[in-house]
């Protein structure tokens, strides 16, 4: 992926049975200490410098299906924008996701590549990209001008409230929790609008369906066509989105407080609805059963 029709790719996955679990301090050793011996067989094999990606996640769970996925999308940033990648190895454990690179490239570049993308996003803050020469050097940030990385919850810099524990995990959880859904949320917010319009267009094609509108014909329905349900599905699809977001935002909420909101958006997709179909009721039902 992104390597090339030369490029030789071992994944090598360990998946645990229970990934949302808690690992204790002797497991995190025993797996800095195998990453240090694969490191050294890759470096030993190689010759070449490696990028050493892991997730940098507070707490005793170091794995879950949200921070799969934020890792599976840096290593996805890595493999778009480094060339000449020779091996690949992967691990999905309950210690965290790693993922080691034997780069066939100037590894101060890839130093700079690493930084740029630990950077450039918050989700990034939760990126460890290091990246070692074919010595087993591993390069600091300075060495390509990069910032020292500041702390997830105040923005200070992240070494010393770090060195000082002056955020209680509880805290650097909640914040690395909001990061990972800050950053995927516009993209489900988008997919679950694109596939609820995409249900309804889909209800609507099904033929055949006796006495209702199919691409056959109306049925009973004398005000309504295939291309009234297809543009009054197409009109809700910002309303399906929205109540994606108000379901995120209302979370602590009570059930009542988040009806309420929702009830209000509704009754703005009535009105787009009807917009659309030139005042039929087409999709009324689908407003309260899908948005709510």
């Amino acid at each position: 992926q992104g390597c090339g029709a030369n490029c030789k790719i071992n994944y090598n996955l360990r998946h645990a049975r229970e990934m949302d679990m808690e690992v204790t301090l002797f497991q995190m050793l025993q797996a800095r200490e195998e990453r240090a011996e694969r490191q050294r067989k890759l470096l030993g094999q190689f010759g070449k410098p490696l990028v050493c990606f892991t997730m940098n996640i507070p707490g005793p769970v170091k794995n879950g299906p949200l921070i799969r996925r934020a890792f599976r999308f840096g290593c996805g940033l890595l493999e778009k924008r480094v060339a000449g990648i020779l091996h690949r190895e992967s691990i999905d454990a309950v210690t965290g996701c790693e993922a080691m690179y034997a780069v066939d490239a100037d590894p101060v570049e890839l130093k700079r590549i690493c930084t740029a993308i630990e950077d450039e996003t918050p989700l990034g803050r939760r990126f460890d990209m290091d990246v070692l020469d074919p010595d087993g050097n591993k390069l600091d940030r300075s060495l390509v001008n990069g910032k020292s990385r500041d702390c997830i919850v105040c923005d200070a810099p992240g070494r010393g409230c770090a060195s000082r524990r002056l955020h209680p995990v509880a805290e650097l959880q909640k914040a690395t929790h909001s990061i990972l859904v800050a950053h995927f949320f516009p993209q489900d917010c988008g997919k679950i609008a694109e596939t609820a319009v995409q249900s309804l267009i889909d209800e609507v094609h099904t033929t055949p369906k006796p006495g209702l509108v199919d691409r056959r014909n109306n049925g009973s329905h004398r005000d309504m066509t295939l291309d009234t349900f297809i543009a009054s599905a197409k009109a809700l699809g910002p309303y399906f989105g929205g109540c994606f977001a108000i379901g995120h935002e209302t979370e602590e909420l009570s059930p009542a407080e988040t009806f309420a909101q929702l009830r209000r958006v509704g009754l703005e997709a009535e009105q787009a609805m009807y917009r659309a179909t030139g005042g039929v009721n087409t999709h009324k039902g689908a407003i309260f059963t899908l948005g709510y």
